[in-house]
């Protein structure tokens, strides 16, 4: 069984606020990307993914996580057509919205940051497809924000 670190919150996420928000950081096909903490449900090596045929080319297949069989989504075919390679950076972060579950492939994980609403910008309406929602201003730099639950919409 692969490595975990929980989130330790179990409860169903909060929506974003005005207030101090932390995020994870991590990088998926050259991309950074900021996903709020209170959809994380937990981050891991990986174990074995099993192909499931005929399903969204993102959808690489099924994995385990914490004693459940999830769907592995690639987070790179979503933003760029580029596989994520998997290797001993790459990590399964797996997300919860509403009771809807899917584990993200991503490339490494890099940080994890708190904001205030000064370094935070909200625009659901722009990128639903990908369900980036918005930017985060880390080190003078713009990281694009992804809401799970509009990820979760995207994929179906």
């Amino acid at each position: 069984m692969p490595d975990e670190i929980s989130t330790g919150d179990t409860e169903s996420p909060q929506p974003i606020t005005k207030n101090l928000h932390s995020f994870l950081i991590g990088r998926s096909s050259g991309i950074e990307f900021g996903l709020d903490l209170t959809e994380t449900r937990g981050v891991s090596t990986f174990g074995r993914i099993i192909p499931i045929p005929g399903t969204a080319p993102s959808i690489i297949g099924l994995t385990y996580f914490r004693g459940g069989i999830e769907a592995a989504i690639d987070l790179g075919l979503v933003w760029s057509n580029s596989s994520a390679l998997i290797t001993s950076e790459s990590r399964a972060v797996l997300i919860e919205v509403e009771g809807r579950r899917a584990v993200l492939v991503v490339d490494s994980l890099l940080d994890l940051f708190d904001c205030g609403p000064n370094d935070l910008r909200i625009d659901e309406g722009k990128y639903r497809l990908t369900g980036q929602i918005g930017e985060i201003r880390k080190d003078g730099s713009q990281v694009p924000l992804i809401s799970a639950a509009l990820f979760l919409q995207s994929i179906g």
